[in-house]
């Protein structure tokens, strides 16, 4: 298990999705927190991790996050960002994980992740710069222009760092590579898009808790 970079308090691990976070929810037993404060918002805990679902979008992620953080900073030691990210270009391969380096936005500063490494010869780990996108990105075209700024695209972790770093806290982005966006063709159902990703949620969530537990 991670070591935390502070004496008190606890991890708060942050997934879009319930499909992303399913394994870490089992694993670690997790159950719901309920807050008078926070009772729109999907919060689940254990004895060692926070667990906090926001649903897709930078800025709905981020007015999540900071909810929690606004009632509960002083008992979480650091934010941990988990989930999967899209290709942009032929570098990495569908499975590939990612810890993220640098994180990009075309209306925020560059925003750099606290340095972790992943030991171990089980669980292949890369470091790569992400792109965070207002929209979802389907198609060649806008990939391949995307990929001038980095490698792999998501939708919150832009807006989870700077939220993060307002609270004086480390920020982590692991990612696993799902889908290849550069390949579809620009006129790519988007709905269709969505549920041939998500028919692969268990196997890309069991292979983030495995990285995640080799963490350091």
């Amino acid at each position: 298990m991670m070591n935390s970079s502070r004496t008190i308090g606890r991890p708060l691990l942050v997934f879009a999705h319930k499909g992303e976070a399913q394994a870490f929810l089992a694993h670690f037993k997790a159950s719901p927190l309920s807050l008078p404060s926070l009772s729109q918002i999907q919060l689940f805990e254990c004895q060692q991790l926070l667990i906090l679902l926001t649903g897709e979008g930078r800025i709905g992620a981020s007015q999540k996050l900071s909810d929690v953080l606004n009632t509960l900073s002083k008992d979480i030691a650091k934010v941990i960002n988990l989930g999967v990210a899209g290709a942009l270009n032929q570098e990495l391969s569908v499975g590939t994980v990612v810890l993220v380096d640098h994180i990009y936005a075309f209306d925020g500063p560059i925003v750099q992740c606290s340095p972790m490494k992943c030991s171990g010869p089980l669980v292949p780990c890369t470091t790569a710069d992400l792109f965070t996108s207002d929209k979802r990105v389907l198609g060649a075209s806008e990939s391949l222009e995307l990929a001038k700024l980095a490698p792999i695209v998501d939708r919150e972790a832009h807006g989870l760092a700077q939220t993060t770093h307002l609270y004086n806290l480390p920020f982590t982005s692991l990612k696993v590579i799902s889908d290849l966006p550069w390949q579809a063709p620009d006129n790519l159902d988007d709905g269709k898009y969505q549920k041939e990703v998500q028919k692969k949620a268990t196997e890309w969530s069991t292979l983030l808790l495995k990285t995640f537990n080799r963490l350091s």
